[in-house]
C-alpha cells in the first residue's frame, strides 16, 4: 500500500503489551517537496483513516507524537484526511500543536455518503424515476446479449474466487488504464488479497459477481463489522458499459441487504462521487487536518495553500459574479 513512500511505523507498548500502532508513511508533496507524514495508503487506498490503531488512548497518542517530535528533522507536516467532526484525534493533535507552537489547520474535505438500510419496497419507490428507468434499460440490454446471473459470496473460498474475478474485471475496466485501486501493482493486489482473506476467515467480507453468458461483467467487494456494511471495491467490464452492469449489480446488492435485514448502514466510503449520490442524499461531512512545523518548506506551502490559493479562488468568484451581472447586449 505504501508504494514508493518510506515507512515510519510506531508501536507503543506498556509492560510488554501493545497499546497502539501508528502506521505512518513519509511522502513528498510537489512542487516544494514538502515532507508529509500520513497514514499508510493515503490518500487513495484507505477511508476514514486514524493515526493510531487500537483503543483510543491519550497517553499512547501523545507518547507517539513526542517520538515523532524527536525525529522532526525528517518531516515538515502531518496530514490526515476524511476526519469526522467528533474525531478525538483532532482534539489531541490540537493539544500537541499548541504545546509545540505548531500550526493546525482544519479544512472542509469530501463528504462521505451513506444509506440507512430500510424497507426495500418503500425505498426503491422513493428513488429517482430516471434511475429506475436506467436500471430497467440496463437489465434489458444485458439480457439481450445473453443469460444474466448475480451470485453472492460469503464463505472464505467463495470470497477469494470473487476477488480474483474482481481483479480480472478490473483489468478490463477504465481503472486499469488509470492504474488506480487494484490496478496499481502486483504487490498491491497480493496485499489486498491477503487482507480480504483474513477478513473473510472472520466472516467479515462479502462479494457479488454479475455475469452475462457466464462471463463476469461486474464485481463488488464489501467488508462488514457490526451493523455497518462497507462498500470497498466495484469494477465493471468496459465492453459492457452501455449496459451499466455496475449500477445494476449495486441495485441487486442493496435489494438483498434490505431484505436480509442484518445491517443498518451501507457506507459508500471515500468521496461523494455522482455514482454514489444517486443512491442516497445523506452524507457525513469530513475535514482535512494539517499539522505544520515551523520550517521553510511548510511556511512556503502554507503561504500558497492557505493564502494565495484562497485569494485566487476569491478573485475568480468575484470575476464570475461581475460577469453574471452584466446586462445582455
Amino acid at each position: 500500500m505504501r508504494g514508493s513512500r518510506l515507512l515510519r511505523i510506531i508501536v507503543i507498548e506498556r509492560d510488554g503489551v501493545v497499546q497502539a500502532i501508528f502506521p505512518f508513511q513519509l511522502s513528498r508533496l510537489a512542487p516544494l517537496q514538502l515532507r508529509v507524514l500520513e497514514p499508510i495508503g493515503m490518500p487513495d487506498d484507505i477511508n476514514r483513516p486514524r493515526l493510531a490503531l487500537g483503543v483510543p488512548d491519550y497517553t499512547s497518542f501523545i507518547a507517539a507524537l513526542r517520538l515523532l517530535w524527536q525525529r522532526r528533522s525528517e518531516w515538515d507536516a502531518i496530514k490526515l484526511d476524511e476526519q469526522l467532526a467528533d474525531a478525538v484525534e483532532i482534539t489531541w493533535l490540537r493539544h500537541f500543536a499548541d504545546a509545540k507552537a505548531m500550526r493546525l489547520e482544519q479544512l472542509p474535505f469530501m463528504p462521505c455518503p451513506y444509506l440507512i438500510l430500510g424497507n426495500w419496497a418503500t425505498w426503491i419507490a422513493s428513488c429517482n424515476p430516471r434511475l429506475l428507468k436506467n436500471l430497467r434499460v440496463a437489465r434489458k440490454r444485458l439480457e439481450a446479449i445473453g443469460p444474466v446471473s448475480a451470485e453472492r459470496f460469503d464463505e472464505p473460498d467463495g470470497v477469494l474466487r470473487a476477488f480474483d474475478a474482481l481483479v480480472d474485471v478490473h483489468e478490463r475496466s477504465w481503472k486499469h488504464a488509470a492504474q488506480v485501486g487494484l490496478s496499481q501493482s502486483d504487490d498491491y493486489r497480493r496485499f489486498y488479497r491477503d487482507f480480504v482473506a483474513a477478513r473473510a476467515t472472520r466472516h467479515q467480507a462479502r462479494a457479488w459477481v454479475l455475469s452475462c453468458n457466464e462471463r463476469p461483467v461486474a464485481v463488488t467487494l464489501a467488508l462488514h463489522e457490526g451493523s455497518t456494511y462497507y462498500s470497498v471495491h466495484i469494477a465493471h467490464d468496459d465492453a459492457f458499459s452501455k449496459c451499466s452492469p455496475g449500477t445494476l449489480l449495486e441495485s441487486i446488492e442493496l435489494e438483498d441487504l434490505m431484505k436480509e435485514k442484518r445491517f443498518q448502514i451501507y457506507d459508500f466510503l471515500a468521496g461523494a462521487l455522482r455514482n454514489k449520490l444517486r443512491w442516497t442524499s445523506t452524507v457525513q461531512d469530513t475535514s482535512r487536518i494539517w499539522l505544520l512545523r515551523r520550517t521553510l518548506r511548510s511556511y512556503l506551502f502554507s503561504t500558497y495553500y492557505f493564502r494565495i490559493k484562497l485569494l485566487i479562488k476569491e478573485l475568480r468568484s468575484t470575476v464570475v459574479a461581475k460577469n453574471q451581472k452584466k446586462p445582455n447586449r
